[in-house]
C-alpha cells in the first residue's frame, strides 16, 4: 500500500495509474478510478512526476485530423490564406529543401553548368593570387609532390575514370577485337578497372603474368609526329621504362600498326612467350628523371 494525500493506494492501482495517465483518455482514467476527482488524480500525477502526452492522446489526434479537413481547416478561410501568403511573399525555401523537392539540382552541378558563376570578387581574387609567382611555385611544388604518390594518383585517376565513364577508343576497340578473335591471354583494363602505381594500362595479361599491352596514338605519344611537347612518361620509351621499374613488361602497339592484323598478333604472341618487349634494347639509355 502507498499512502498519498491521506488515502492509501494499492500498488496495483498506482501501477495502473502510471500506465494510463500519459496516453489514456479522461473517460478511461475516471472509469478505472471511480470515486476519485480529476483534480485529485492530477495531484497524484504531479507528485510522481507523470506527464500527459497530449500530442498522442486519441482525442487530440482526432481533433488534429478534423482540423485539416472540411470547413474546420483554417487554410480554407480566405483571410487566413491571404495572411499566410503575405507572410511568405518574397521568401524562398533553403537550397537544401529545394533540392529535396526536385525544384533545383545540387549547387555543385549548377556551378559546373554556369547557372551560378563565381562572383566578380572571387574571379579578381583568383587572378591576383595566380599573378604571384611565389604562389604559383608553391602550388606547383605541392601538386608535384602529391602526384608523385602512387596512392594519391590512383585515387584521383579512379575518380576521373568513374566520372568520365571511360569507353575504349577506336584503336583500343580494334585491339579488343583482335584479342578476342585470336584468343590472346589479355583483358581490356583501360576503363579504369586496374591501376599500376597510379597508371591505367590498356590491356593486362589474364594468366597472372606481369605483362601489359599499351595502345598508343602517334599524335599523343610520338614526340616526332606530335604537334605538342610530350612528357617523358607519356612517350613509348618512358612508359615502358616506368612499368618495368615496377616489375611489369610492356609492349607498345601504335594505332597505325593495327591495320596489319597478322603482324600485331605475331608481336603479341612473341611478347607473351618471351616475356620481354621487342623494343627493350631502346630502354637502356632512358632516364625517368
Amino acid at each position: 500500500m502507498t499512502a498519498h494525500h491521506g488515502t492509501a493506494w494499492p500498488i496495483q492501482d498506482l501501477n495502473d495509474f502510471k500506465c494510463l495517465w500519459p496516453n489514456a483518455s479522461r473517460e478511461e482514467i475516471m472509469s478505472r478510478f471511480p470515486g476519485k476527482s480529476w483534480d485529485s488524480l492530477k495531484k497524484v500525477a504531479e507528485t510522481f512526476k507523470i506527464r500527459r502526452d497530449f500530442q498522442h492522446l486519441p482525442a487530440r489526434i482526432e481533433a488534429i485530423r478534423r482540423s485539416k479537413i472540411g470547413d474546420t481547416n483554417p487554410m480554407k478561410r480566405p483571410e487566413i490564406r491571404d495572411k499566410v501568403a503575405q507572410s511568405l511573399k518574397g521568401k524562398r525555401n533553403s537550397p537544401t529543401t529545394e533540392i529535396k523537392r526536385g525544384e533545383r539540382k545540387s549547387i555543385a552541378t549548377e556551378f559546373k553548368k554556369g547557372i551560378h558563376p563565381p562572383t566578380q570578387f572571387t574571379v579578381e581574387r583568383l587572378k591576383l593570387m595566380w599573378s604571384d609567382p611565389a604562389h604559383r611555385a608553391r602550388i606547383s611544388k605541392r601538386m608535384k609532390l602529391l602526384w608523385s604518390n602512387p596512392d594519391y594518383r590512383t585515387r584521383i585517376m579512379e575518380a576521373v575514370f568513374k566520372g568520365l565513364q571511360a569507353k575504349p577508343t577506336k584503336p583500343e576497340q580494334t585491339l579488343i577485337a583482335i584479342v578476342e578473335k585470336y584468343n590472346l591471354p589479355y583483358e581490356y583494363t583501360g576503363d579504369g578497372k586496374v591501376f599500376v602505381m597510379g597508371y591505367c594500362p590498356d590491356f593486362m595479361n589474364v594468366n597472372g603474368e606481369k605483362k601489359i599491352l599499351e595502345v598508343f596514338g602517334r599524335v599523343f605519344h610520338d614526340p616526332i609526329k606530335s604537334f605538342r611537347q610530350i612528357p617523358l612518361q607519356h612517350t613509348w620509351e618512358g612508359r615502358m621504362a616506368l612499368f618495368q621499374s615496377f616489375g611489369w613488361d610492356c609492349l607498345i602497339i601504335w594505332d597505325d600498326e593495327l591495320d596489319n592484323e597478322i603482324n600485331v598478333v605475331q608481336r603479341i604472341r612473341k611478347f607473351t612467350k618471351k616475356g620481354k618487349s621487342l623494343d627493350e634494347r631502346h630502354l637502356q639509355n632512358v632516364s625517368m628523371s
